[in-house]
């Protein structure tokens, strides 16, 4: 197993094998040109957990880590049991407290079950979702409203959505997390919000970009204002706005149990590519 200290020697040793399936690791790829844009304008920040389990000189498994505790991992659905042990046998040497670990199922399954015996610790909750890609969209924004990007008059509003939407989905994220996070994507013009009658009525941001693709998500309607369509004109506005601007495609992430949800996305012309599966640990 291999550890990198920095970012950069991470993405030259294994771009261009996360690339191979740019959609299916658009995380990965994501959160390692965050931390290469933050180094390189000098914000300090603690050396994440970057590492690959290699057989001759070919990745089996990456691990990155999202934040402190969550791990993100990609790597061949059919790489031996042995990758995987060495890899949970350098996390236990390590003494890394694993709070949360997500990525393909059929290497995440395994991590934690070896986590669970190895440490007594059982998973506290379980999360599965759809990973799709959009290339070219097959439906019609609702022509009574428009799409715009979001404003800093915005703000307050646009805060409390997204503190809502990670109330909804059970995600616990500071609110220092939160404002610094809707402060900078309203900079970026990464957020946009949909408006009827003069009314802004739904939201979505663009949370990071790949090589080829803009990776959608903060998709959320008031539940006042559900069922209306509204979340349907705005994602599909967003993405036509994407491919506009020469992505090659979109992709997004939802709930494999939100039916609604799916069924929006595949009506847009969203097609599942991959799943992906995140355990908590109590």
């Amino acid at each position: 197993m291999y550890s990198y200290q920095h970012p950069g020697d991470f993405l030259r040793r294994v771009g261009l094998y996360l690339e191979q399936n740019e959609v299916e690791n658009n995380l990965i790829l994501g959160l390692l040109e965050d931390y290469l844009e933050r180094e390189k304008a000098g914000k300090r920040q603690v050396t994440p957990f970057l590492a690959t389990v290699e057989e001759k000189n070919q990745p089996l498994v990456v691990i990155v880590e999202r934040r402190t505790g969550y791990l993100v991992v990609t790597g061949d659905s059919d790489c031996p049991n042995e990758a995987i042990q060495l890899a949970m046998t350098r996390l236990d040497m390590s003494s890394y407290t694993l709070k949360k670990l997500s990525g393909k199922p059929e290497i995440v399954d395994r991590m934690a079950i070896d986590w669970e015996k190895r440490n007594k610790i059982l998973k506290k909750s379980k999360t599965n979702q759809i990973i799709y890609k959009l290339e070219q969209v097959v439906a019609d924004a609702n022509q009574s409203g428009y799409l715009r990007q979001a404003k800093e008059s915005d703000s307050k509003l646009v805060s409390e959505w997204v503190k809502d939407f990670f109330q909804e989905t059970g995600q616990d994220v500071p609110i220092e997390q939160v404002m610094e996070g809707v402060r900078r994507g309203i900079s970026e013009n990464n957020f946009f919000l949909w408006e009827e009658d003069g009314k802004i009525v739904s939201m979505a941001k663009k949370v990071r970009e790949t090589k080829n693709g803009g990776v959608i998500s903060l998709v959320y309607t008031p539940r006042t204002l559900r069922e209306n369509g509204f979340a349907t004109s705005c994602v599909t506005a967003v993405s036509k706005e994407l491919l506009a601007q020469g992505f090659t495609f979109c992709c997004l992430y939802a709930d494999e149990e939100n039916t609604a949800a799916n069924t929006m996305y595949e009506n847009i012309g969203y097609k599942s590519v991959q799943k992906s599966i995140t355990y908590t640990f109590a």
